[in-house]
């Protein structure tokens, strides 16, 4: 388990590379707090005994190595879960887009001068307004013509 940790730190979030032991029961119950699915919570048991002292030192080795594993949290959706949230942002930017057409109709209303009021639209706007302009006759709104 501590090449597997050290593979990890060393690649880092990269393309995946052979990890050896990847079968391995510790990697499969740590998998999804690697993954950055989940939260993993390592703990690890040293004897005070003679006997065991090498044991303890590969177990505080690879708990100092698993330290350094860092892992970017990833939010898993579902499709219509993710489905609601683009059609809530797509909504949020129309009722904004409506907000400024809005005030820009309430400005022309009140007698502001045109190139002024289409200056201050967003350049999407503002594209849109020449191109129906030059598509109507020419003029930026109506067609220019008598209007």
């Amino acid at each position: 388990m501590s090449n597997n940790s050290n593979d990890l730190i060393s690649h880092g979030n990269g393309p995946s590379p052979f990890v050896p032991y990847r079968n391995s029961k510790l990697t499969q119950l740590l998998w999804d707090g690697l993954r950055g699915t989940g939260r993993c919570l390592m703990l690890a048991c040293l004897g005070p005994q003679k006997d065991h002292v090498e044991e303890s030192l590969n177990t505080l080795h690879f708990a100092s190595v698993a330290l350094r594993i860092k892992s970017e949290p990833v939010v898993l959706l579902d499709p219509q879960d993710r489905l609601v949230l683009d059609l809530k942002s797509t909504i949020s930017q129309l009722r904004s887009e409506n907000r400024q057409l809005a005030t820009a109709l309430q400005h022309l209303s009140q007698g502001a001068d045109l190139d002024l009021v289409v200056g201050s639209l967003p350049e999407s706007f503002r594209n849109e307004v020449v191109t129906q302009g030059v598509r109507d006759g020419g003029g930026v709104i109506g067609g220019g013509k008598g209007t």
